[in-house]
């Protein structure tokens, strides 16, 4: 259902109770109905839509459980809910080229199953201290931030870098990409 002008989702859709995967980007969603929630979705792809928030029930439901890879990217979102990671699944998120000022990172420390996080294209200027200690990243994507505690000399740069946090402790990272970012 991508690239089809859509404003909202069809209600039929929403009784589908089977569905795993829903493509619906290229639209004009706006708003996300409640009963999505209720869906058993593992994959759920909304980007380039219109959406400007996320409801606080977007944690709720059958998908907090079964849900493992969100493309948010290409919105107008401004923040993520403090609850988006009790989806316990979760292993991919995208949030890239938003308007998004920062990540949740209250319960985040509880996530052990992330893996990656696209982010770039917002405007955070400060990584959450909660963000580093995920031992299972292995794709943290923040280039095209404007970020405004990187050292502007590589060489002042100090063993254990700093973005609100100690990186050093992302043991499993095997790609980190600040490209771009605004010191």
């Amino acid at each position: 259902m991508d690239k089809l002008n859509l404003r909202g989702i069809d209600p039929r859709i929403l009784k589908l109770r089977q569905l795993t995967v829903l493509e619906m980007s290229k639209n004009r969603l706006k708003i996300l109905p409640r009963q999505l929630s209720d869906l058993p979705l593992k994959q759920l792809n909304l980007s380039s839509n219109q959406i400007d928030s996320l409801p606080p029930y977007v944690a709720d439901g059958p998908w907090a459980d079964s849900l493992i890879y969100l493309d948010l990217s290409d919105n107008q979102i401004t923040h993520l809910p403090e609850d988006m990671w009790s989806c316990a699944s979760l292993r991919s998120l995208k949030v890239s080229q938003n308007k998004l000022i920062g990540l949740p990172c209250a319960s985040f420390a509880r996530h052990r199953h992330i893996m990656h996080i696209h982010a770039q294209n917002n405007q955070m200027n400060c990584l959450p201290l909660a963000m580093t200690k995920q031992l299972k990243l292995a794709t943290f994507d923040l280039s095209n931030n404007p970020f405004s505690n990187l050292a502007t000399d590589p060489n002042s740069i100090p063993i254990r870098v700093s973005l609100c946090g100690d990186l050093i402790s992302l043991k499993n990272l095997s790609s980190l990409q600040l490209v771009r970012s605004k010191k």
